[in-house]
């Protein structure tokens, strides 16, 4: 398709080009609102591509535009199909948080779709800390290469690398991170948390040795969840409080060459990169590492100065972690296409054709219309028939038996009062005419409440409510109506099978409940609603 050369157009692709070569070759811009101004997808990703080797813009809005702006302020395309209405659900969202954060007392949480400006909601620096052999015991410090951790606020799928520090502490400072208490325990106590001392973090020289990182990431209420990758495997630290997850996390393996896993395997053969060749695991245990409730909590607590100060470009370089400062990209997941069969979902038995016909037959077997089309070969026509459509037959009578019943002693069931309603729903205004009354309707329903065979039934059959329509009871009452409506005594009578499907188009019996079952079973059986109903399994249980 060709560009469009419109005026318009053509404006907003100089100006698309005149950004581009501000984010490439500028230095000086510190925060840029771009929200609201109708950039399109195609616009967007060449403005992500001149962004990507730009460290020095902090904040970026691209609200009302085809593209989102992730936590590392990459820009993220994202095409819609209305322009006009992205911006307006875009401009009440935008609204909805403005009216949420006037409110006392109100501090963002950590979001999806947040708008990631490190400066507007006040991101804060984290730091991670890995110490081989307190943090998991299976290390020693000369044996881990390599450690990285990955976050969810991006679903685990980039890893952030720890850099090796060696540092001299004091007594206190050892005892303090041995203990996992902070730096204000005295020198002289015990320590009340076992250790390996075999595999304690230091160097022949009596250094400290610590794997850390940083990460900027938005003040949340709620706890984070990381994932450490120590070498070539996964690893659960314990100076972190961990979580058991209901539903494996799927993430791919960051893999360098010449590590090794934990068996001591040597992994300098899985050097390829991951989007060519994933090393894939499921992850059932995470660390929980909690947040900064507020921008102001961790100035306040003397940790980090605030973004604010880099608004100096010559200041600018003091910061530990800067936007789109990473090497590689996400590692993308191998997508495992959701399905029934394996879904939570599996053992719910689905409608099909074939238990909607054995349904049909049980109860044209129980019921007297064998007798009542006294013709074989009619009552072989309709039968066939209505198998065919014993779907909406079923639907509509479980819509009227289930409708308010709440008895603990009796079986479902259509009483007179419902049968009736039932039909002058369907079939009202036309349902009553010479050939059937009002009178007739209450006649039928007593006549197909009696039994073919009232013994040898009630024998079997030990569940038969006593004052409703059974299923086949209900089966027969309609088949009575539709022949009694359309069939008796005209000269332009149609025939008995004419006069049950003329019933069953005017009256489109049942058709809107099926209709509704079939949409709620769409909606329901999806790979979301699978992946809520695992995680709260235990709760709904």
């Amino acid at each position: 398709q060709q560009p469009c050369s419109c005026n318009l157009c053509s404006a907003v692709s100089r100006t698309t080009q005149a950004l581009a070569t501000l984010f490439r070759d500028g230095t000086m811009l510190f925060h840029l609102d771009l929200s609201h101004n109708g950039f399109v997808a195609a616009d967007c990703a060449i403005l992500g591509e001149s962004l990507k080797f730009n460290h020095t813009l902090f904040g970026l809005h691209l609200v009302g535009n085809e593209a989102a702006v992730d936590d590392h302020g990459f820009i993220i395309p994202r095409p819609t199909f209305n322009t006009s209405e992205a911006m307006k659900v875009a401009t009440l969202q935008h609204q909805l948080n403005k009216y949420a954060l006037d409110a006392p007392g109100f501090e963002p949480s950590l979001q999806r779709d947040a708008a990631c400006c490190w400066l507007c909601e006040r991101w804060v620096l984290q730091e991670v800390v890995y110490v081989p052999g307190l943090s998991d015991c299976e290390w020693r410090a000369e044996d881990v290469h390599a450690v990285f951790v990955f976050f969810s606020i991006d679903n685990f799928s980039r890893a952030t690398a720890l850099t090796r520090v060696e540092e001299r502490l004091s007594r206190r400072s050892i005892l303090a991170l041995l203990s996992g208490q902070d730096s204000s325990v005295d020198s002289t106590q015990e320590l009340d948390k076992p250790y390996d001392s075999t595999k304690l973090p230091f160097t022949g020289d009596g250094r400290v040795v610590r794997w850390v990182g940083h990460r900027m990431l938005p003040p949340s209420m709620e706890p984070l969840q990381v994932v450490f990758q120590v070498n070539s495997s996964f690893v659960c630290v314990q100076n972190l409080p961990s979580k058991k997850l209901a539903v494996p996390k799927t993430l791919v393996l960051h893999n360098l060459p010449g590590t090794t896993n934990a068996a001591g395997d040597d992994c300098s053969g899985m050097s390829a990169p991951p989007s060519t060749r994933p090393v894939v695991t499921q992850v059932s245990e995470v660390n929980i590492l909690e947040m900064c409730r507020s921008g102001g909590e961790g100035q306040t607590r003397g940790e980090h100065a605030a973004l604010c100060i880099l608004e100096d470009p010559a200041q600018r370089g003091e910061v530990l972690v800067k936007p789109r400062a990473v090497k590689e990209k996400p590692a993308e997941i191998p997508v495992v296409q959701w399905r029934f069969e394996t879904s939570i979902f599996a053992g719910f038995m689905r409608d099909f054709d074939a238990a909607e016909r054995q349904c049909c037959d049980h109860d044209w077997e129980q019921s007297k219309l064998s007798s009542f089309f006294r013709d074989s070969a009619t009552s072989e026509q309709i039968a066939a028939y209505v198998r065919s459509r014993y779907g909406q037959i079923m639907a509509a009578f479980h819509t009227v038996a289930f409708q308010g019943f709440t008895s603990t002693r009796s079986s479902i069931g259509v009483g007179m009062n419902a049968w009736r309603a039932c039909l002058q729903e369907a079939a009202e205004p036309w349902l009553f005419s010479s050939d059937l009354q009002p009178a007739d309707v209450d006649t039928i329903f007593v006549v197909s409440k009696v039994l073919a065979s009232e013994k040898d039934q009630r024998r079997v059959l030990k569940a038969l409510p006593e004052s409703a329509l059974s299923r086949f009871q209900f089966l027969e009452a309609f088949l009575r109506v539709a022949v009694r409506r359309f069939n008796v005594g005209r000269e332009k009578g149609k025939s008995p099978l004419g006069a049950v499907e003329a019933f069953m188009e005017q009256s489109a019996l049942g058709l809107n409940a099926v209709q509704l079952r079939r949409s709620v079973h769409q909606l329901v059986f999806t790979e979301d609603c699978c992946l809520a109903f695992r995680e709260n399994r235990s709760v709904l249980e």
